[in-house]
């Protein structure tokens, strides 16, 4: 049973990373889901704290569905943040909200991990989720230089500082390599396709490599009753 923790703030706009670090974090999240990698996924955004947008289900064209729809700019800029702690916290809810006997409960975080000062909140709630039976692969997407961000649906104006510097969204890789390592997984650089290829290979590995078989195409109009 896989948790798929997608950021959505507004440093996952940056470019350092082609084609944006939101669009390399969305084709990681597509591979698990598409290479059937887990029984069951749920899927969370987060960015200033955690949303529940697909409670843990079997059906994967579910989550196939709602995946291309999630973008930053649907985020208010009072939501914005990197809610590592929270989100690490709301895993361990949704895996108990549809627990399943038997099942290997993980949580995939893909974000750059620019928790703004919250490391050791986000190293704590690592802790909490391992001792409670969960394990945790992290995917990081970013460079050390940073990408400098943009003004959110503008047509290209540079998003400013309080003092007047255009702000560089950060990548902090150590810390996710942290939470990895507290939480029995991997860390991932999914920067490039080698990289997804590598996390869905190390989850593939837990599973034991068997292969699930694919279901029905979803159909949207179902949610529309």
């Amino acid at each position: 049973d896989v948790v798929i923790a997608l950021d959505v703030s507004h440093s996952m706009t940056a470019t350092d990373v082609e084609p944006s670090r939101m669009e390399r974090a969305q084709a990681a999240a597509r591979a698990i889901v598409d290479l059937r990698v887990a029984d069951r996924v749920s899927l969370t955004t987060f960015a200033g704290w955690p949303y529940r947008l697909v409670p843990m289900t079997d059906d994967m064209s579910v989550v196939e569905y709602f995946l291309p729809w999630v973008r930053p700019e649907l985020v208010e800029s009072r939501q914005q943040g990197t809610a590592l702690a929270a989100v690490i916290g709301d895993a361990g809810r949704a895996v108990q909200a549809r627990e399943r006997s038997g099942a290997v409960p993980v949580l995939v975080i893909l974000t750059d991990g620019e928790a703004h000062g919250a490391a050791p909140a986000a190293l704590d709630s690592a802790r909490a989720l391992a001792a409670a039976g969960v394990r945790i692969w992290t995917g990081g997407v970013g460079t050390e230089e940073g990408g400098a961000l943009l003004v959110s649906r503008s047509s290209g104006a540079p998003l400013l500082g309080g003092s007047g510097a255009q702000v560089v969204a950060g990548y902090d890789a150590d810390l996710l390599r942290d939470i990895a390592r507290i939480g029995g997984g991997t860390f991932h650089d999914i920067g490039d396709d080698r990289g997804v290829a590598d996390l869905v290979a190390d989850l593939q590995a837990l599973r034991g490599g068997q292969s699930v078989t694919q279901r029905a195409a979803f159909d949207p109009t179902g949610l529309l009753v």
